[in-house]
């Protein structure tokens, strides 16, 4: 031991001592990064399987990051080319420190992956592993988005493709992946070796944490008769605890068309059935995890193999996976509900903890919390399934300061009942990005009586962004901060205590100076409205700022619109088709003194029945190339043309008072 810590001296003379690297900023961005500039499976032989010397080495990295030795594993690292990153991600209102394993910027060679580990984890005995973040598209990320939601303990990702080395595992199995008529693993595949770095540190790991659970996301190409999920615990055996099945369960609760195949259920199922995973051989107790399977499963190495459509296309559908393990495995520091009661009641809650703005708090299953007053809080909310409720009574109001997740999108969680008075929703506090989720996407499921959006500056509330329908009933109020209504999700008047449509445009929207409310110009489209067809949703009145974009064929449609004393709303493009004509109902728009109207389309998107009321000191901006005017267009303020980037042409028209700039 002494002679390795005075070689290690000389060396660093030597070469000069390097300091523990540490970053912040924004994690998630870093490590897409690196699985956006990992080498493909060309040009081939970049991996290079760790040799004997290498792999000790590595292990006692691995041992020095658990131990929270980071400056000893740093040092180790130097001579594999990787270091030790003390990361501070600044995303979110409290700032996490992770420990970063990775390869050094200058590093030319080896590609072992990135090892990701949570200082502070909310679910410890949790790690997400990607094997195949180039293979199997989105994989990557998609695994980074569920570890850094959950808090889980750790992610790895590989550093290459594959296919990209050129020399074989002798562990068991095959494949036609790197070519068509079938070979051995290569060693670059790290789920099928037992010399890579995923097998060693999750060696590493299991001996200090036993218990582990791992999750490994992977893709296929979808069949005609192939389910949407392949699943798979690494045997054909059940174990007690059964979290496949879980998982499965809160999976459809995300969404209810998703289709499965277990394989220690559905045994006649032969395709993709990850028995030869040299992880989940280890995890399940296999003496020789490269040539011989278990003979039992503990369940806690859960295989996903995922179609691509409805899973790995875009966020809004790996968020699905996020959700359903946040259901699957509750975090230690998530509160939970043992009984019915008052929100600030202690026995309501496990451990008689009344939860906090720090807390994220689970409502379990059967269980209905009454919110009874003004002070009631949590940072995420989210519920165990579909029998898990809120009461509000006359003039409660909760304050959420993270997420509010729904069991799935069936459920209504006021059902149990709602004041007829005045009860509020509120989302609130400084994190940047606050998303509402679990709504569902073809009718009514959960609705807000009132909500109020009440932010720091520059921060957002944004909806799933997955066709999801928020429903409101009396009333919104964005009293600062932004509500995103992301890419394809709409806006409904529904009741709050059956989820029907209300039509009857009561619901009051008010946007306040330090508000705002944007439909995202996106992919997808929009509709708003609280019943079939063009029923509008009731007044809006705007002292902050309104973008509307994409309407769908369901129609935007409002019940009038009051722009107030510097109050702004935009008229965006694709508010109108060929097959639909005008998509934009917003009755009639009377912009005061100081309002502004910016218009950037060359579309007619008005209903015939839409009136424009331009008051004295009010502006009406057009930045379209060619500009088309409202229907009815009562015109006593100015008219300003403001092109910048090509020739504009001006209506022949007459006007009150036009400007040009």
């Amino acid at each position: 031991m002494k002679l390795r810590y005075i070689l290690l001296g000389l060396m660093l003379l030597a070469t000069g001592a390097r300091s523990q690297v540490t970053m912040q900023g924004n994690l998630r961005a870093h490590v897409d990064s690196l699985i956006d500039n990992m080498p493909g499976a060309t040009p081939a032989g970049l991996y290079l399987q760790p040799g004997t010397t290498s792999r000790t080495t590595w292990r006692g990295i691995i041992q020095d990051i658990l131990d929270a030795n980071y400056e000893s594993a740093d040092a180790s690292a130097i001579s594999l080319e990787y270091r030790v990153v003390l990361f501070t991600d600044t995303t979110g209102t409290v700032p996490v420190t992770h420990c970063v394993l990775e390869r050094t910027p200058t590093s030319t060679s080896r590609y072992w992956g990135t090892f990701v580990f949570n200082l502070s984890p909310r679910r410890p005995l949790l790690a997400i592993l990607c094997p195949h973040p180039k293979h199997d598209s989105n994989t990557g990320k998609q695994g980074f988005l569920v570890y850094n939601e959950t808090g889980a303990r750790a992610y790895f990702v590989s550093g290459t493709h594959r296919c990209n080395g050129t020399t074989f595992t002798p562990c068991d199995g095959s494949t036609t992946v790197c070519e068509p008529s079938g070979e051995p693993y290569r060693y670059s595949d790290q789920a099928h070796v037992v010399l890579g770095t995923f097998q060693l540190t999750l060696e590493e790991m299991l001996a200090v944490y036993p218990d582990l659970v791992v999750i490994q996301p992977h893709g296929f190409a979808q069949d005609s008769g192939d389910p949407d999920l392949i699943m798979s615990n690494g045997t054909r055996y059940t174990p007690t605890t059964d979290y496949l099945v879980q998982l499965r369960n809160n999976l459809l609760l995300q969404d209810n068309s998703l289709t499965f195949k277990i394989i220690h259920i559905d045994l006649d199922w032969s395709k993709l059935t990850a028995t030869t995973n040299t992880q989940g051989r280890l995890i399940n107790g296999s003496s020789d995890p490269c040539g011989t399977n278990p003979g039992t499963a503990n369940g806690r190495f859960l295989h996903l193999e995922q179609a691509y459509s409805g899973l790995r296309d875009n966020e809004s559908n790996w968020r699905k996976l996020v959700n359903a393990v946040a259901l699957t495995f509750p975090a230690t520091d998530q509160i939970l509900s043992v009984q019915s009661g008052q929100w600030r009641s202690p026995s309501t809650w496990a451990n008689h903890v009344v939860p906090t703005a720090a807390d994220d708090v689970r409502i379990e299953a059967g269980h209905t919390v009454s919110i009874d007053d003004s002070s009631s809080v949590c940072r995420s909310l989210s519920f165990a399934d579909t029998s898990a409720h809120i009461d509000m009574n006359a003039y409660s109001r909760l304050n959420i300061y993270g997420d509010f997740t729904l069991a799935g999108v069936t459920h209504n969680v006021f059902s149990a009942g709602w004041s007829p008075d005045s009860a509020f929703i509120c989302f609130v506090g400084g994190e940047p990005l606050q998303t509402i989720s679990g709504f569902s996407t073809t009718g009514g499921s959960t609705s807000f009586r009132d909500m109020i959006v009440d932010k720091d500056s520059g921060t957002v509330v944004t909806t799933a962004g997955n066709g999801m329908r928020l429903g409101l009933q009396k009333s919104l109020d964005i009293v600062s901060g932004t509500l995103l209504l992301a890419d394809g999700d709409d806006i409904e008047g529904r009741w709050t205590s059956s989820g029907n449509f209300t039509s009857d445009q009561q619901l009051a929207i008010v946007i306040h100076p330090e508000g705002a409310l944007r439909l995202v110009d996106g992919a997808d489209w929009h509709h708003v409205r609280s019943g079939s067809a063009a029923v509008p949703i009731g007044k809006l009145t705007v002292f902050g700022s309104v973008e509307f974009y994409n309407a769908s064929s369901l129609f935007i449609s409002i019940a009038g619109i009051d722009v107030k004393e510097g109050g702004t709303i935009e008229i965006g493009t694709s508010l109108w088709s060929s097959t639909s004509g005008p998509k934009f109902n917003p009755g009639t728009i009377t912009l005061d003194s100081g309002a502004t109207l910016l218009n950037t389309t060359t579309s007619q998107v008005y209903f015939d029945t839409s009136i424009v009321i331009l008051a004295s000191g009010a502006t009406y901006k057009t930045s379209s190339s060619v500009t088309i005017f409202p229907p009815t267009f009562t015109e006593q303020g100015t008219v300003r043309y403001q092109r910048t980037t090509s020739d504009q042409t001006v209506t022949d028209r007459d006007y009150q008072s036009v400007e040009f700039s």
